[in-house]
């Protein structure tokens, strides 16, 4: 998937350089490598997009329902994940940068409940609360979350229930 983005940027600019790099968003190590990648490729950062999300409530089911394990899940990719990849991007803003941007990309259910995405919507509050305290704390920084409105993707079960 990386590779093929990575010739679809090259398609629309061969001159663009592009480092595509897998890694982990749960593991604080590996965030860690990817920013000094980053940096012994770019020199420094300042724009951060946090994208990755994940839903692992299936159909959905109600609290009581859930498995634990995949409960929890979300909250280590949604809320730690963009905490620790956010985090990295913070300590790699050069010194002088005057302006950097971090954009969280959010959903629905960071705002409206629903009863059968409860691992998923809290987690995504979590991050929308975490650019909150970013942009409160970092005053170079514009840090804001991005609701896309409802977009066909594997995780949207959601349409189900808005019906």
């Amino acid at each position: 998937m990386l590779r093929s983005v990575e010739s679809e940027l090259k398609e629309i600019n061969p001159n663009i350089r592009v480092l595509a790099i897998a890694t982990d968003i749960t593991e604080k190590n590996a965030v860690d490598e990817a920013f000094e990648k980053i940096k012994d490729t770019f020199g420094h950062v300042d724009i951060l997009i946090n994208n990755a999300g994940v839903n692992l409530e299936g159909q959905g089911a109600l609290v009581a329902d859930e498995k634990p394990d995949d409960w929890w899940k979300s909250f280590e990719v949604n809320t730690k994940g963009t905490f620790l990849i956010s985090r990295a991007f913070l300590r790699q803003i050069h010194p002088g940068t005057m302006n950097a941007t971090i954009i969280t990309l959010v959903t629905l259910a960071a705002w409206k409940t629903f009863p059968q995405l409860s691992g998923y919507g809290i987690s995504k509050a979590g991050a929308l609360q975490l650019s909150q305290h970013i942009a409160a704390g970092y005053p170079n920084v514009t840090a804001v979350c991005l609701h896309p409105g409802l977009v066909d993707t594997d995780m949207l079960m959601v349409r189900q229930m808005l019906h």
